[in-house]
Parts: structure tokens; C-alpha cells; sequence
């Protein structure tokens, strides 16, 4: 009969057995309790952001902002600054926006609307608001547009005042050309804006058989104060000194007299030539006369562009056309 071994183990190898086999699953144990903590923590993050979606790390955010800081803001007051020059040097055909420069202005609007805009004024006497004309071009009525000055001032009041006047006027003209069917007159305007002064420059186109013409009516006013500028004040701002001298040195360059030293089909003796520089030099003395003569009158048209120069209206008459006619022209000192 075959004998079974029997391995004994001492007592001490026994405890560290023991010892080992709860020390494993002592790590087990501690491993599977924080595994399952770590669960629950992520539960409850994920809880808390559905809860509140806006919340984000705040070192991310910060950085974020400081970024988005750093490329806007440079941005923006570039943007404004560029804006703001743009508005400075704006022209516009009938409609004046307001400069954001004049937030602080004194002179205030109505309503809330632009410092310069088309008057509503109703014709009265008409028959007709439009008539077709001999030229076979139909002429309206709401061809004649006026600017109404939207500022809380004297001036503005007396400027809207006369503007509206000459509307009156120019209507009845309408009305007269409706009936003749041979000729006609349109009225607009245009508005230059430089910084705080604003400057209307109104033309009237008339035509008939014979000749078409422009006249020019223009105002002027600072619209801190709300008050007109005058012709002094126009030139100081324009920086010109000796504004007669300025404009007989721009008469001495009129275009239109030009041509008229030339004479391509043949040859003049120069005895014929310096007649005819003698009648140009009658000619742009009868100019400044007439210069003068509005300036004494309170009769000159004056205005500022955007680019802050002075134009005038000038009076003048070529030697193959005896018709006075109105020339706008810029004067630089």
C-alpha cells in the first residue's frame, strides 16, 4: 500500500502567508473604493455642467479675455477714429447725416433728426404737379428740392425762413414754365460738412430757347453756436488773408478765356492779338467789379468745401457771348 506524503509547514512561513494574502486584498479593496469615488465625482461634475453650461475653467477663461482684449480694443478705436474723420469730411447730395464730433453741440436738433435735410414743403397753385415740355422731357414739380436747417437758433430760423421763400418763388417759375411748354427750372442742393461747420450750396438750373443757366444761393453756419458765418469768418477759416487779392489772382486764371488767345484756322497780326488781350483784361476787370459789387450788396455766394476751401460764385461773360452767366470757382490763398 503506497504511503501519502504529508508536508508540514512551520508556524512562521503560516503568519506570513496570512500576512501577504491580506495585504492584497487589502490594495484590491482600497483600489475598488476609489475607483468607485472617482465615479461619483465625475458624476456629479458632469451634473453640475449641464446644470450650469456657462461655467468654464476660470485660468482658460481669463486668458481668453485677455486675448480677445488685447485685439479688439485697438480695433475699435481705430474704427471709431476712422469713422469719426469720415464724418468729418463728408459730402452728400441732399441728406446730411450727423457728426458723432458733435454729441456735445449746443446748438440742437428737433426730433432727433439730421442737422440738414429735404424741406416738405407743399406747392400751392398748381394745376398740374407735371407737364410734358417741348423737349419731349416731362418736368415735375418735386424736381424743385430745398434743404430745411434743423437747428434750435435765430439763424437757423431766418435761413429756413428765406429758403422757403425762394421755394415760393421758385414754384411760380414752375408754374409759368407749365404753361409755356418751352422751357423749365430745377432747384437741389448739396451739403458739405467739415468737422462743426456745415455749408449748403443751392443751384437753380433754368432753361429755355434760347440758354440755360445756374444760380447759386449758399449758407453757411457753425452748429456749436447755431449761428451763420459771414464772409470774414468763412475766409479765416479757409486761411485766406487778402481775399480780394486772392480772388484777382484766380480771375487772371479763368479757363474760359483761354481759347481765346488761340486761333487754329489761320494767323492774327499782332496788333489784332493784343486787342484781344486787352478785351480779356476788360473782361476779368468787369469780374471783379462784380465781386465787389455783391460784397457791398450782401449779394455774394460763398461756401466751404470738404476740404475746408473757399469757392465763390463769380459773374462773368466770354467775347463770343455776351450773356452774363455764374461760375463756381475755388480760391486758395
Amino acid at each position: 500500500m503506497d504511503e501519502k506524503k504529508v508536508y508540514k509547514i512551520g508556524l512562521w512561513p503560516m503568519i506570513l502567508i496570512i500576512l501577504d494574502i491580506a495585504l492584497i486584498a487589502t490594495v484590491i479593496v482600497m483600489g475598488m473604493i476609489i475607483h468607485h469615488k472617482n465615479e461619483i465625482i465625475a458624476k456629479k461634475d458632469v451634473a453640475t455642467k449641464e446644470a450650469n453650461p456657462t461655467d468654464v475653467d476660470e485660468s482658460v477663461n481669463e486668458e481668453e479675455i485677455t486675448n480677445t482684449n488685447s485685439v479688439t480694443e485697438p480695433e475699435q478705436k481705430k474704427n471709431h477714429a476712422e469713422n469719426k474723420i469720415a464724418n468729418m469730411t463728408n459730402t452728400t447730395n441732399n441728406t446730411a447725416e450727423n457728426d458723432s464730433s458733435t454729441e456735445q453741440n449746443t446748438a440742437k436738433t428737433v426730433a432727433n433728426r439730421p442737422y440738414i435735410y429735404d424741406a416738405q414743403y407743399t406747392p400751392d397753385g398748381l394745376k398740374a404737379n407735371s407737364y410734358l415740355a417741348d423737349d419731349g422731357v416731362t418736368y415735375k414739380v418735386s424736381d424743385i428740392v430745398v434743404p430745411y436747417v434743423n437747428m434750435v437758433s435765430s439763424d437757423a430760423t431766418k435761413m429756413n425762413t428765406e429758403i422757403e421763400t425762394l421755394y415760393r418763388k421758385w414754384v411760380e417759375e414752375f408754374r409759368i414754365c407749365s404753361q409755356n411748354l418751352n422751357s423749365y427750372i430745377k432747384v437741389n442742393y448739396t451739403t458739405y460738412i467739415t468737422s462743426n461747420i456745415y455749408s449748403i450750396c443751392i443751384t437753380v438750373q433754368r432753361s429755355n430757347e434760347r440758354v440755360t443757366s445756374e444760380e447759386y444761393f449758399a449758407y453757411n453756419f457753425d452748429i456749436i453756436s447755431g449761428t451763420q458765418l459771414d464772409y470774414g469768418q468763412v475766409c479765416y477759416i479757409a486761411g485766406i488773408n487778402d481775399a480780394g487779392e486772392c480772388v484777382q489772382k484766380r480771375i487772371e486764371t479763368i479757363e474760359e478765356y483761354d481759347s481765346y488767345y488761340l486761333v487754329p484756322s489761320r494767323t492774327v497780326s499782332q496788333e489784332e492779338a493784343d486787342a484781344r488781350k486787352a478785351e480779356i483784361e476788360t473782361y476779368k476787370s468787369e469780374i471783379y467789379t462784380h465781386y465787389q459789387e455783391d460784397i457791398l450788396n450782401n449779394q455774394l455766394v460763398y461756401f466751404l468745401d470738404n476740404n475746408l476751401k473757399l469757392n465763390i460764385a463769380i459773374k462773368m461773360k466770354l467775347p463770343d457771348n455776351e450773356i452774363m452767366f455764374t461760375k463756381v470757382v475755388i480760391v486758395e490763398s
